[in-house]
Parts: C-alpha cells; structure tokens; sequence
C-alpha cells in the first residue's frame, strides 16, 4: 500500500522527527521505509537526499536528488550538487568569467569591516538607503558596498546623495545591467537575491588590492543595524595586537536539521566573512556553483542561494580540517524579530511590506536624511 508524506505515522513523517531531532541514521532508514511504499514521491527522494546529504554520503545525496528532480521539476535545484562539488576544489573561472560585465565605479578599499549588499533600483529606493543610514548611526568605521543592479535615474541621484551626505562610514559602489535573457520576473528575482554572492569574489579582490583584507558581512538589502556585528575582540586593524581575533572562518546562521535541510538550514541573509584564506576559498566556492547554475538551462531558483552555502560548507569541512564555522548568536542577528537588543534586524520576506514598525523605522531614517 502506497503512502502520501501528510499521512499520520508515514515514513516520511518519521523521518522528519528523526532528522529534527539529529538523528540521521534513523531518518535515512525511514525515509527509504517510506519511498519502498510510495516509490514516485519527489518530496520523499528529496527528503532522503537531504539526510544523506548530512551524512556526508554525497555519492547517494546525488543519485536520490536525481530521482526527486526526474520525477518533478521543481526538486531541480538537487542538480546543484555534481559528482566533485564537494570533494574537490572547483575551478571558478570558466563560469564567473562568462558572467553580465560589472563596473566598479567607487571599488572598496576600506581599513575596517565591510558590509557587501546586492539590489536593484527599486529595492535600493525602498530599504538600501535605510540600511546605509542605519550603519552611518550605529557602526562608525565600517564600510558599505553596494552593488546595484539595473541601475536607474533615481536610484543613482539617491546614491549620489548618500555619498555626499555619510558621516561615520565609507560607501563603495559597483553597477551592473541584467543580461536581456532574464525577462520572466521570477528568474529576476532569483538572480538578484543570488548575485551579490556572484559577485563577492570580484569584491573582495579589489578590496584586498586597494586595502588589504578585512572582515565582510553579505547582507540582505532589507536589514537594519543597531549596533556593530563586530567588536574589538573580533577585529582590529592589523598591527600590534591586531588583526582576526574571532574563532570562525565564515559565520551565518544555523537553523539546525529540516527534512530539506540543505535549501532551509544556513540563512543566506547575513553570511560573515573573516579575512582568512578558507574564507576567500568559500567564497569562491558558493560564487562558482551559482555561477554555473546560472550559465544553465536549468538557470536559477529560490532558495538555492542556501543550497550553495550548504554545498560550500560542506566542501570546506570536507577539503580542510582548518576551517571553523560559526553561528551568529542572537544577540547579534534575528530574522522577522524586532528585538531591542539584536545588533541587526533583517526582514527577509515580503511581510516587512505590511509591518508598521519595519516601515516606520525606514521612513524615519530617510526622513533625517531628507
């Protein structure tokens, strides 16, 4: 008798406890219990890909991904992970050199942490300003680069102005135009939400050239900051008694183990960046797998920005045994909350539309501003 996963008792159920609850072994076995009774459910494939995944069985997450995404398109994003993506290094040029050319007009070159922000105009217009606002108030010595896409007559008059108008920090820009193949609106979303990780290690490299190495955090544009994510026992500038302090390569935040575990567990909202060589080569590893998704037929889709991060921390984890990982505490970042004390607030969906104090506290900002 065949079962559907909303069945009370099911397999699939049990395995969704069994992995909650960090047992991984045990939601394989019953997640493969239930695909021997119901053998075309996509959901159950992904599922099992998805604990495998997890267990390191990369060979086998592949082959039960494959089976999800044969039987319904919408599981494709498992074709993000390819036999060598995690056991060995990727080779980025061949994919992030056939990408849209970028200008950096204003390059980064910073001496303190930097904050890296991707958007169009009108997500500029809505929340970026705000953000830039929020980190001129609440994080003096920090950089902001921001890279805009689709660039439009208001939303560089806007930028014009903040330039000119910043006190506490330094803000950098770089502009791109979207490809003309991009016409459907959803694949202008994805691309959007996936390309400031595309464009990182561009970024990174023209900071390094122009200013050395410091901290960055990728955030979403719709964030607001009320205190520094990093202190003085994270980072100074280098010199005596300077330089990384903090225990961690690359940090974000763990939501723990979900039946899809690899599209929902690392937030791709606020990813840390320490000035590390496992932190470039990660960076370099989620930019090239978007990237060559991208260069796809498949092309992109959502969420699979945090497939990447999963896949990347994986390999990291997998290539090098120096490579630490850490979680932002929540004192330092929520997501939807509004805690008083949490150092950035980022409202990544479409409620902060209809949330009175997330607005009010952005027409405020750009009401100072004028």
């Amino acid at each position: 008798m065949s079962e559907t996963p909303e069945m009370p008792g099911s397999g699939y159920r049990t395995g969704e406890a069994l992995l909650r609850a960090g047992d991984i072994a045990g939601a394989i076995t019953a997640f493969r219990g239930h695909l021997a009774a119901s053998p075309d459910d996509a959901l159950g494939w992904f599922a099992l890909g998805s604990a495998l995944f997890f267990a390191q069985r990369w060979a086998e997450t592949r082959a039960a991904y494959a089976r999800a995404a044969a039987i319904d398109r919408a599981y494709t994003l498992g074709g993000l992970l390819r036999p060598g993506d995690v056991e060995t290094a990727l080779d980025p040029a061949p994919f992030l050199g056939q990408l849209p050319e970028m200008s950096m007009i204003i390059p980064p070159a910073h001496s303190g942490p930097l904050a890296v922000v991707g958007c169009d105009s009108a997500y500029f217009l809505d929340f970026g300003a705000a953000l830039a606002l929020s980190m001129d108030k609440a994080a003096p010595g920090w950089g902001l680069h921001l890279h805009l896409i689709a660039p439009t007559t208001p939303a560089l008059d806007l930028l014009e102005r903040l330039i000119g108008g910043l006190r506490a920090i330094t803000l950098s820009f770089s502009l791109e135009h979207l490809p003309p193949a991009l016409r459907a609106p959803e694949a202008q979303r994805t691309y959007l939400a996936c390309l400031r990780f595309m464009r990182l290690p561009a970024i990174l490299d023209e900071q390094q050239a122009r200013a050395g190495r410091v901290p960055v955090v990728v955030l979403d544009a719709d964030s607001l900051m009320r205190k520094p994510l990093l202190g003085p026992d994270d980072w100074r500038p280098p010199g005596p008694g300077g330089g990384w302090r903090a225990g961690w390569d690359v940090a974000l935040k763990d939501s723990g183990l979900f039946p899809l575990g690899p599209l929902w567990r690392y937030s791709a909202s606020c990813v840390g960046l320490a000035p590390t060589d496992e932190a470039r080569a990660f960076a370099a590893h989620v930019a090239t797998l978007l990237a060559r998704q991208a260069l796809t037929v498949n092309g992109l889709g959502w969420m699979i920005d945090q497939f990447a991060l999963a896949v990347a921390i994986a390999a990291r984890q997998t290539q090098s045994p120096a490579f630490r990982l850490g979680d932002w505490p929540d004192r330092l970042y929520r997501l939807y909350e509004n805690p008083p004390d949490a150092a950035l607030w980022s409202f990544c969906s479409q409620s902060k539309y209809d949330d009175r104090l997330y607005r009010d506290m952005v027409k405020l900002l750009l009401a100072e501003m004028g």
